[in-house]
């Protein structure tokens, strides 16, 4: 502690010294005159190489870095996950690939962001680094409006028409199936078009599209049948609400109907079940 009790001269200004460095201080200052050192022997890399010294040197200054992370706080302490509904945190810590302690400036964020994007739920994803002990992430998943049917098995859509294929599809049962070219695309606009009638959109068990220019649905009826129903390429909207009319008014899907075609705007065309036209010959040949 003598540079504590040093005395000015008379008529010279006293240079003040300054205090010893911290340990995490020395051992950046370290870590960076051994950089420093390496660089100046580049010329002779080929002996360098030979003797293990750039590696000796490389490990010692990862290791004097890594130690002055450790003592001035920068561990990692804190995860945040924002966004997170149906990705598992099992899976996602799998991703991030942290562990408690490890230096927060060691963390790989484009790696880490890459593996996250990878995980079937996950539609886009953002790793923000907050010193000095915190990761955030905030998860933009996918949406499911709908399970696609193609290609021997499923997957989801999303509202943005995006097909994904997270662990088990099919327990998303409860939604309505599409299938057909362009099906997904268009998955959206046909959930804006059933809700203009709620009541006839809850039998909607199937949707196919067709040509790639309108929808053939499959809705459910009494004993555990499933009536076709046909709409028309063009303003399917006024066709649906007026078979949702049909149904308050006459229950269309309680008779022994297997297709409904409403693709002609001023008729409604239905076709019985087998059952149903066998008994109508036998009355019309009785007759």
């Amino acid at each position: 502690m003598r540079w504590l009790k040093r005395t000015r001269k008379p008529g010279r200004a006293t240079a003040r010294r300054r205090p010893p460095a911290g340990p995490w201080r020395r051992r950046l200052w370290t870590a960076g005159a051994v950089l420093v050192g390496l660089a100046a022997l580049a010329g002779s890399g080929a002996w360098l190489a030979a003797s293990g010294v750039v590696h000796r040197a490389a490990a010692e200054a990862a290791e004097g870095v890594e130690s002055a992370q450790h003592t001035a706080g920068l561990e990692l302490r804190r995860l945040t996950v924002t966004g997170r509904e149906h990705t598992s945190a099992r899976a996602l810590r799998r991703a991030l690939g942290l562990r408690t302690g490890m230096p927060v400036l060691a963390i790989d964020l484009e790696a880490a962001h890459r593996r996250v994007e990878a995980l079937p739920w996950v539609r886009h994803a953002r790793l923000e680094r907050r010193l000095p002990d915190r990761l955030r992430v905030v998860l933009d998943e996918h949406r499911p409006i709908a399970l696609w049917q193609g290609d021997g098995g499923f997957a989801l859509v999303s509202a943005r028409g995006e097909r994904f294929r997270p662990p088990h599809p099919e327990a998303f049962d409860h939604l309505p199936v599409v299938g057909g070219a362009g099906a997904a695309a268009r998955a959206m606009a046909l959930r804006r078009l059933l809700r203009r009638a709620p009541a006839l959109a809850e039998r909607v068990r199937a949707a196919v599209r067709v040509d790639r220019r309108r929808w053939d649905l499959q809705l459910r009826a009494p004993g555990e049948r499933l009536v076709t129903v046909r709409l028309p390429a063009v303003h399917p909207g006024p066709a649906w609400r007026r078979l949702a009319g049909i149904q308050d008014r006459q229950n269309l899907l309680g008779r022994d109907i297997r297709v409904i075609d409403m693709r002609l705007e001023d008729r409604l065309i239905v076709r019985l079940t087998p059952e149903a036209a066998r008994r109508r010959q036998r009355r019309d040949g009785e007759a």
